[in-house]
């Protein structure tokens, strides 16, 4: 209904619209004043007005030719409102208006439903602000739509049609249309020249010879240019050289005593191999021993503890000597956790080593795949979306030309 189409706030036209349905109001009307109820044919006149219509575009043609047929095929219940408006609100209108709310009373009364409030809206405002408010204000009363135009109306047409398609409809609009008027009204308002404001009367001062003339206002000093100043050097926010150089020395040695104690641990793990006796132990680990004599297990060395030397020539504070204590003594208990592993039967390291690099590839080969899955599958959705545009661009195509064909072929259908 109009309640729903209705704009939440009052937007004028952009120029180009307004430009628009103007001119399509205006040739409209133009062919509206040559036409002779008592002479002219309407279907002989429509023919002559869309042939003379060629050179416009086929929306504009459509909206003319709505226009020019709707007018035709109700003109007596236009010509009743027109007249009375007339006689009543617009007794200082001039005739040459006539084909102008006839127009307009056409589009409210038969199209309003059709073209939606926004459409309507920009059609009003597109003509004379004074003309279109007094009109609208004159049709949309409800007074007059419960009254006498009912009444007039139900003389050519049945009483319920009247009310139920006609009137009806026009009260439920009456809101929205209320708003537009009083829009059209504030704009006609704001035109309006503002009042002159009065001008100011002359006070006479008094003639003082003792007056002292102003002070000057003084010259300006010129702002003295100062020697432009060093810039910081950049060592102000850098730490000093040989901070860095030690900060890199004691990462280098931190990660030369891990790769050491990797080294050592891998190495420690050797005891525990069996081998045949007075046979050599083997330098390439990936050869198996050939065990011809019964296996035995070599017993590693008895680990040595020595006990940090307080009289050391180094200058550590107390919480660094208890740092290195303690550290020193979780290294020991992880290597004696170690070879007790490695009696109970633990495995070489270097096989753990060697099974986690397998993992490790067949990891990085499904995770190939998976991306290479979802790559495929974000292609084809692609396409498919490719696809379902250009299958809605021809859908929408294809419904434009048959409207098109509609719009064409109405006035025939319509008087046919």
């Amino acid at each position: 209904m109009g309640g729903s189409e209705a704009p939440a706030g009052p937007n004028r036209v952009p120029p180009r619209k307004m430009a628009h349905y103007g001119k399509c109001i205006e040739v409209a009307m133009k062919h509206l004043d040559r036409f002779q109820p008592q002479k002219d044919s309407p279907e002989q006149f429509l023919e002559a007005a869309a042939a003379s219509l060629q050179t416009l575009s086929p929306q504009k043609q459509a909206f003319i030719m709505e226009i020019l047929s709707g007018c035709l095929e109700y003109h007596k219940l236009l010509t009743i409102v027109v007249d009375a408006f007339y006689v009543r609100d617009g007794r200082l209108c001039p005739r040459a208006d006539y084909s102008l709310f006839e127009v307009l009373c056409y589009l409210a009364t038969f199209q309003l439903e059709e073209l939606g409030f926004q459409v309507f809206r920009d059609v009003v405002q597109a003509q004379p602000a004074h003309k279109a408010c007094k009109f609208l204000r004159f049709l949309f009363n409800p007074l007059n739509l419960g009254s006498w135009i009912k009444d007039e109306w139900s003389l050519i047409y049945e009483t319920s049609h009247v009310k139920e398609n006609w009137i009806d409809p026009l009260m439920r609009w009456q809101p929205e249309i209320q708003e537009l008027i009083n829009q059209l009204q504030g704009e006609l308002t704001s035109q309006l020249s503002p009042p002159k404001s009065k001008a100011k009367v002359t006070e006479p001062k008094e003639l003082s010879l003792t007056t002292p003339r102003p002070r000057a206002i003084p010259v300006p000093e010129l702002v003295p240019q100062v020697a432009e100043t060093r810039p910081v050097p950049r060592s102000t926010y850098e730490p000093p050289k040989e901070q860095r150089l030690l900060e890199m020395t004691k990462r280098y040695n931190r990660w030369k005593a891990e790769e050491l104690l990797l080294q050592a641990n891998i190495e420690e793990l050797r005891c525990a191999v069996p081998r045949s006796r007075g046979e050599p132990q083997l330098q390439d680990s990936k050869k198996k021993p050939r065990l011809r004599l019964p296996p035995r297990i070599l017993k590693a060395q008895k680990l040595t503890f020595y006990t940090p030397n307080d009289n050391a020539p180094v200058k550590l504070n107390t919480a660094a000597i208890l740092r290195e204590g303690a550290l020193y003594q979780r290294q020991v208990e992880k290597a004696l956790q170690r070879v007790d592993r490695l009696v109970d039967g633990a495995g070489d390291f270097s096989e753990f080593l060697e099974w986690q690099r397998r993992m490790q590839a067949k990891d990085r080969e499904e995770q190939l795949a998976a991306g290479e899955v979802r790559r495929l599958r974000g292609k084809l959705s692609h396409e498919e979306a490719v696809l379902a545009r250009q299958q809605v661009a021809r859908e929408k195509r294809r419904t434009a030309e048959l409207k098109k064909e509609e719009l064409v072929f109405l006035p025939a259908q319509r008087f046919s």
